[in-house]
């Protein structure tokens, strides 16, 4: 399944890069995102960066779902952000897991800058390889990331507004 949600910051892409990579950022929206657990991890490398978040949350999955998944999912993400081309465009490979699960996302996230700021593209595609009831959990999934994704895009503004 295809996957692609946008957000737009009043800020530069510089700026909304370096919220991307802080730490306290990142916790932040795991927090507000009511995760059971989490561990944030930002290694910085000049003008690029590796984040890898690890999360714990609810399952908020289907009745069908539940015998499959648990009480709760444990999700990594891993971006991988390289420097900024001459445009200003950065660009991060995309990695989300489910551990021990036939879940994964594999895409990018961009940032670009326009005329209000940036538009940050999240986008990929959203396999479960499981039979019969991979295509309702992707759904199910994709649903889950999109409301995530909002839910760090609110966070962000307010941050990017401090």
């Amino acid at each position: 399944m295809d996957f692609t949600e946008t957000l737009s910051y009043d800020a530069s892409p510089d700026e909304v890069f370096a919220m991307l990579c802080d730490k306290d950022f990142r916790e932040e929206v795991c927090k507000q995102s009511h995760a059971i657990s989490y561990q944030v991890e930002v290694v910085p490398a000049g003008d690029s960066a590796k984040v890898v978040i690890s999360r714990v949350m609810p399952a908020n999955v289907p009745d069908f779902a539940k015998a499959l998944v648990g009480p709760e999912i444990e999700i990594v993400q891993t971006e991988l952000w390289e420097p900024p081309n001459p445009s200003g465009v950065r660009i991060a490979d995309l990695r989300m897991e489910i551990p021990g699960k036939p879940g994964q996302m594999v895409g990018s996230v961009t940032l670009r800058p326009d005329s209000a700021g940036t538009t940050e593209i999240i986008n990929g595609e959203l396999k479960v390889k499981i039979p019969f009831l991979g295509g309702k959990l992707e759904a199910e999934i994709a649903k889950g990331l999109r409301e995530g994704i909002r839910l760090e895009g609110k966070v962000g503004a307010g941050w990017l507004s401090r």
